[in-house]
């Protein structure tokens, strides 16, 4: 793994803020993001080395990863031999975040700062109360945290999570995933927490979202081998799923193609098969279908309605208020970070005498602000 990193000085490294000051990143990740780079090059880079410098487990560390990777601070890159087989890859880890794609020559482009910069990018030593009194006198960004929110989902059922941009549907289900770590409150799945079962939980789960990465120089079947080895999933039970899968998605043209020669229906169908290759039991379903044109969209639509008739449960964010009328068995709208409605689609609208959801949710969110 190669670090780019600033300066350092004996025993205390110089680096930017930039993570730290990012609000879309977990706790967890700014402090690992920060640990490894203050690490010398030489350092072993892997997750077994980071777990043995950490009170975390190595499954704990493996999500801060996802999370650098998902925001851009680390970019991994697969490594093939002159045959084209995959021998490796390597991690490279930057202080402001990369864009997911990539130009021409393949270098990675920088992505504009999600936060107001410093005045100057030169490290200086500052006083945290300072700092908090020139963050307050710059202008206000809304930020709406989930709080005291509380709901159950049902086995064969598809749970709609329903409200405008910003209302806190991504940091909920993000919470719910596992990637983020709520700051009060427990999450439980079948009697099982957090805390003390983060690995089993993540083998009954599959989460998605409409911007969703690949890795681009893996084929189809290696990239579904990788996730069913990371499952646990026995070699022959990998194979059998990747068989299952193929035929039901209609990937068998394009198994063995790289990612990045797939077209944008392809590359779906192969992000849909990535989440069921283990079988999971529940499905957290972040505006899955954001982006889409109408036939992949589609697809995503079938299989979602094709596992609520197995007994799956699905949880399913949205702010496409028709898609979600036609689809989801129960709804909560959340607005500001609050739950201020639930019920079924024709519950909430003849509680609020709307024909269609689109009003339901302005009619709830003008009385949630009186």
């Amino acid at each position: 793994m190669a670090v780019f990193r600033v300066e350092r000085i004996k025993d205390y490294t110089v680096m930017s803020n930039h993570h730290l000051r990012n609000k879309n990143l977990s706790l967890k990740a700014k402090g690992l993001l920060s640990q490894m780079l203050s690490l010398p090059d030489d350092w072993d880079y892997t997750l077994k080395g980071l777990a043995a410098i950490n009170k975390e487990s190595v499954d704990a560390i493996r999500t801060a990863i996802w999370e650098l990777e998902d925001t851009g601070y680390v970019v991994r890159t697969r490594v093939r031999d002159e045959r084209g087989c995959l021998r490796g890859c390597d991690y490279y880890v930057y202080e402001y975040p990369q864009a997911s794609s990539s130009g021409s020559d393949g270098s990675a482009e920088s992505v504009p700062p999600m936060l107001e910069p410093l005045a100057s990018d030169s490290a200086v030593q500052e006083n945290p109360i300072q700092l908090n009194k020139e963050i307050q006198n710059k202008e206000k960004i809304e930020f709406y945290a989930d709080k005291d929110i509380t709901f159950e989902a049902k086995d064969g059922e598809i749970l709609g999570i329903l409200g405008p941009n910003g209302a806190g549907k991504t940091t909920l289900l993000r919470m719910i995933s596992g990637i983020m770590t709520p700051s009060s409150g427990t999450i439980t799945i079948d009697n099982l927490n957090y805390k003390d079962n983060e690995l089993e939980i993540k083998k009954r789960i599959s989460f998605l979202t409409g911007n969703t990465k690949l890795y681009k120089d893996l084929s189809a079947y290696e990239l579904l081998t990788m996730c069913g080895e990371y499952y646990g999933l026995s070699t022959k039970e990998i194979n059998n799923r990747i068989k299952d899968l193929t035929d039901r998605f209609k990937m068998k043209d394009f198994l063995y193609q790289r990612i990045n020669s797939l077209s944008t229906g392809q590359t779906q169908r192969v992000s849909i098969a990535r989440c069921l290759v283990h079988n999971p039991k529940y499905y957290i379903l972040d505006e899955p279908t954001s982006g889409l044109d109408i036939i992949s969209s589609k697809v995503i639509l079938d299989t979602i309605k094709e596992e609520r008739e197995k007994g799956n449960c699905i949880l399913y964010s949205t702010h496409y208020m028709e898609e979600a009328d036609t689809i989801c068995d129960q709804i909560i709208f959340i607005n500001k970070g609050k739950i201020i409605a639930t019920g079924t689609p024709s519950e909430i609208k003849k509680k609020t005498n709307t024909s269609n959801l689109r009003d339901a949710f302005f009619a709830l969110a003008g009385d949630s602000d009186e």
